[in-house]
């Protein structure tokens, strides 16, 4: 993994993608399809919210 770079699991599908990369590119790069309309795409209407969970903890943050 380089330096500018995460892991991400989604939908138990682990990737790595550019940390960069805002959640719904990380869906589609991970190989699930685009889907038109899923708001602004720049993380400001919350249509890309997400859960994250991180290792070896019980607390899930949005």
């Amino acid at each position: 993994m380089k330096k500018n770079e995460i892991n991400v699991n989604i939908n138990g599908k682990d990737i790595t993608v550019p940390s960069s990369m805002s959640a719904i590119q990380a869906v589609w790069h991970a190989g699930y399809p685009m889907v038109h309309g899923v708001g602004c795409l720049e993380g400001v209407c919350g249509a890309c919210k997400v859960l994250v969970r991180r290792s070896g903890s019980s607390e899930i943050t949005t």
